[in-house]
């Protein structure tokens, strides 16, 4: 007689999916930043933008038409 076995499907603590799918940046009050001169671009956390991003664009709202404005310079 033969009998099959299926591996324990791995569980993870409550919420910790739910956590991981609405994980972002964004919603870890990081800030998306252009340097002052737009040549570069990084999320930057706000403890870190006072202290050494103090000039940087914050970006974070922009919806896309502006955001492409802002770049291209118009």
């Amino acid at each position: 007689m033969q009998t099959t076995h299926q591996a324990a499907k791995p569980t993870a603590p409550h919420g910790l999916v739910a956590h991981v799918e609405s994980y972002s940046l964004r919603s870890e009050g990081f800030l998306y930043c252009a340097s002052p001169d737009r040549t570069h671009f990084r999320w930057i956390h706000p403890a870190e933008r006072v202290a050494f991003f103090a000039d940087w664009i914050d970006c974070t709202d922009m919806d896309d038409d502006e955001f492409l404005s802002f770049v291209v310079g118009e």
